[in-house]
């Protein structure tokens, strides 16, 4: 009986977020942050939080990525919702197609796509790519205030 009313809940919790997953987003990045861009990344959008000069998300044009910070926004979604990757995936790819009109980008937070973008942009094979954190973490920590 607990598990098939889990499994109701879930349900439940996971339509209502799907119906406000817009709101949630525009909540975090367009109410809360400034967008800006930067000399050094010419093909990024940066979400800065204006409350403590925190970079969140960024749009990368030029590999079709949209970069959500685990801490901020994605582990919410994991957390409080109990959505797994490709659900996260799907909120915030819907969330940029409708607010941006941006088709074909991959919403990530986990360092395993990495070798993905290597692999088809450059060919290279069997290369150990750098944590994506510590370089989005560097990048961001940059821009941030």
């Amino acid at each position: 009986m607990k598990s098939l009313i889990k499994k109701i809940l879930k349900e439940e919790v996971h339509h209502l977020l799907k119906k406000h997953s817009f709101k949630l987003l525009n909540e975090w990045l367009l109410d809360e942050c400034d967008q800006i861009t930067h000399s050094d990344y010419p093909d990024s959008i940066f979400f800065k939080k204006r409350s403590d000069g925190k970079i969140i998300a960024e749009i990368d044009k030029k590999y079709q990525y949209f970069w959500l910070h685990y801490g901020e926004i994605w582990s919410f979604f994991e957390k409080h919702f109990d959505l797994q990757l490709k659900e996260i995936q799907e909120i915030a790819r819907d969330w940029l197609e409708e607010t941006f009109k941006l088709r074909g980008y991959t919403p990530t937070e986990r360092e395993n796509e990495i070798p993905v973008v290597l692999e088809e942009t450059f060919k290279l094979r069997g290369y150990t790519p750098m944590d994506v954190g510590i370089v989005a973490g560097l990048r961001w920590k940059r821009l941030s205030n």
